[in-house]
């Protein structure tokens, strides 16, 4: 075990860092834990020093800026600064590299009524289907300036408040179905907003009134996934029965997140924090490799310069809109018929983070 670590109990251990933060990370002894994650997150505890020698020089103006605690969770492994897995609570401060480029990235289950012995007769057809629809754009899916303006306000609620052109995978669109969907679904699968940020380009496109393009509904890369998997036993039965599952059938996972939307919107933010670093205080920006926003200044909060709060948050909020329609409109791309029953699940290929 890494000399960092000291277990608490069965299912915690403490990370032990030189800043003395509060740092526990969640795992039984059956997570394999990698010394690259552990070296990774001291590397980013050593930001608590850079903000502490800021905060002494009122970056943060009447607001102190630090961080109270940082809990790991089982996913935990390396990422690009900092470990997927981590959530932070920082005070007085944001870090847009915690936020990432693949905003609102999640998973979603889909429970279908097709035995594995019904799938087993598809054959290799199946998977080059897939595989033209994912990677050879085999995709059809016709949308109006009007729908993509929903989608960034308002996700599926805002797709389904427009005619739609009633070709290509809009002919195995069920409106009543993902209604039922909505309504299970936590603040209707999107966050609203009060604009669409920059992306007039990808809204309007060419000058006609039905546009495709190569991003929605594609899986994007990393980590991401569809999965078809084969229920092999239900621990909950109740639960089980609720969801649509049993034993023997087929469920779908699909993991993906806002792709090239959400890499614009998090690029603008990483660079707009460095931009932001204080002028003058370049040794301590060689020590933070992670850049910060700070939340306010001495009468001036720093927002201002760069967007009001309902409109910076709206760029984050945008990407939401275009990853759960992604994750919901793969529900028809196979071209066959999944059981009525969704369950849906939000975890991370990024960075979580808790802003306080």
């Amino acid at each position: 075990m890494h000399h960092a670590l000291e277990r608490i109990d069965a299912n915690r251990l403490r990370v032990h860092s030189p800043e003395n933060l509060d740092i526990t990370l969640f795992a039984n002894d059956a997570v394999f834990l990698d010394a690259a994650s552990v070296d990774e997150i001291l590397s980013l505890a050593t930001l608590a020093r850079t903000i502490s020698a800021l905060d002494a020089r009122g970056v943060f103006g009447d607001v102190q800026g630090r961080i109270d605690r940082i809990v790991l969770t089982p996913d935990f492994h390396r990422g690009s600064g900092i470990p997927v897995g981590t959530v932070l609570d920082a005070r007085g401060f944001v870090l847009p590299k915690a936020v990432g480029t693949d905003i609102g990235c999640g998973m979603r289950l889909l429970a279908t009524d097709v035995t594995a012995d019904e799938f087993a007769k598809l054959g290799d057809g199946f998977d080059q289907r897939l595989r033209h629809i994912f990677f050879e754009g085999g995709r059809n899916i016709p949308l109006s300036a009007a729908q993509r303006t929903g989608i960034f306000r308002s996700g599926v609620q805002g797709l389904m408040d427009h005619a739609h052109a009633g070709e290509g995978l809009w002919d195995y669109w069920d409106q009543r179905s993902q209604e039922r969907d909505l309504i299970r679904t936590h603040k209707l699968g999107a966050l609203a907003t009060s604009g669409v940020y920059e992306l007039d380009g990808f809204i309007h496109g060419a000058e006609t009134a039905f546009t495709r393009d190569g991003q929605i509904v594609s899986i994007g890369g990393g980590n991401h996934f569809v999965e078809i998997q084969r229920i092999e036993e239900i621990f909950d039965g109740a639960t089980g029965r609720a969801w649509g599952l049993a034993k023997g059938r087929l469920a779908i996972m699909a993991h993906s997140g806002s792709v090239g939307i959400g890499h614009l919107v998090g690029t603008r933010f990483t660079d707009r924090a460095k931009a932001e670093f204080p002028v003058g205080l370049t040794h301590l920006r060689r020590t933070a490799s992670i850049h910060y926003l700070p939340h306010a200044r001495v009468g001036r909060p720093i927002y201002r310069r760069w967007g009001t709060p309902p409109t910076s948050r709206s760029r984050t909020d945008c990407s939401s809109g275009l990853w759960w329609c992604g994750r919901c409109r793969k529900r028809w791309d196979g071209r066959w018929s999944p059981g009525s029953s969704t369950m849906h699940r939000t975890t991370s290929c990024g960075t979580r983070a808790s802003i306080g």
